[in-house]
């Protein structure tokens, strides 16, 4: 919409083509002004700092040793079947990993003291092999003479599709823990342009297949960590960008005093340009540093105040999320310990 030229703010002696042009301009100039200031403190415009989030063991308690419970199906429609063969490799990929973290495992009648059964069952190991032909271009140089010709490439694909079930039981009560359906589809090829290439071995494209499932099971039985993205502003308003300076170099505990001290000395309204939203800035840098040394509940109190500061602010409330939800984790870690 064109500004009216009645407007006490509008040049009169320009066109009303161009005042109105310059009225634009100038709200465009203000919005500009808002727009960059509602930015300064966005989290695309900023840093990050890393934080690590340890977690419980999904089944809740100390594993330090287990059994690999027996297989009470009859024997006879099962030995000898690519399943079972799945199945005993299966379970020799995951006792290898409990051994190299320090984990007990005992077989057969032991296990009496276990604090863990574990149960195992494939459903599913299944190999597909395939051979194709395509066409790939191949430079020959014969001097400073170059050709370039198509041939046939041979390929030869093995899949190995296997589908399994990893259940953890407490002994103490017979209840299970943790239990898990696990599929997996690897396949390798190897390929020749000279002649048709072997097919790769199934036992290694299936032991791909076992080995993809150790990420998903090592989190049910041991500690893991999670890695975290907080935002750490940076601006020179309030010497934000001091703090930070002394995080880039990882000297946490001076950038701490010095953020501590940044958010004491911003007083908006008393200095030039200095608003609430900086207040808020100041505030919540000392939080996410109190949340990188593990002080949850003095993160927590910053950044509830900087939320009073800027109730609006994303950022902040991302943060105030995140701690809650680290501290869960460690009070967690804590109740095993106990």
């Amino acid at each position: 919409m064109f500004a009216s030229t009645a407007d006490p703010n509008v040049d009169r002696s320009l066109g009303p083509v161009r005042a109105a042009a310059r009225a634009c301009v100038l709200a465009l100039a203000v919005l500009s002004a808002a727009s960059c200031a509602s930015m300064r403190y966005a989290a695309t415009f900023n840093p990050t700092v890393t934080v690590e989030v340890e977690h419980p063991p999904d089944v809740g308690f100390v594993v330090d040793e287990v059994v690999f419970a027996e297989d009470a199906r009859p024997r006879g429609g099962r030995a000898g079947t690519a399943q079972a063969s799945c199945e005993a490799e299966w379970v020799q990929v995951l006792t290898q990993e409990l051994l190299e973290r320090g984990v007990r495992v005992a077989r057969g009648g032991g296990g009496q003291n276990a604090d863990a059964v574990i149960a195992v069952d494939v459903t599913r190991c299944e190999t597909e092999q395939e051979r194709s032909v395509t066409e790939r271009e191949i430079v020959e140089r014969a001097g400073e003479n170059t050709r370039r010709r198509t041939v046939p490439e041979y390929h030869a694909r093995t899949r190995v599709r296997f589908r399994g079930t990893f259940e953890v039981v407490d002994p103490s009560t017979d209840l299970v823990a943790a239990s898990r359906t696990l599929s997996r589809e690897p396949e390798i090829t190897n390929s020749s342009i000279r002649e048709e290439p072997d097919f790769p071995s199934p036992g290694t494209v299936a032991e791909q297949a076992y080995r993809s499932t150790i990420g998903v099971v090592t989190p049910i039985l041991f500690r893991w960590s999670e890695t975290r993205e907080l935002v750490f502003f940076n601006d020179e308003r309030c010497g934000l960008d001091l703090g930070h300076r002394a995080v880039e170099a990882g000297d946490y505990e001076r950038a701490l005093d010095i953020s501590i001290a940044n958010a004491n000395s911003c007083e908006p309204g008393q200095v030039a340009e200095i608003d609430a939203r900086d207040l808020a800035a100041a505030h919540y840098n000392v939080g996410v540093l109190h949340r990188i040394m593990g002080d949850f509940d003095l993160a927590l109190a910053r950044f509830e105040q900087a939320r009073a500061a800027d109730p609006g602010s994303d950022v902040i409330r991302d943060a105030i999320r995140e701690a809650l939800s680290a501290e869960e984790a460690a009070a967690a870690l804590r109740s095993l310990g106990s």
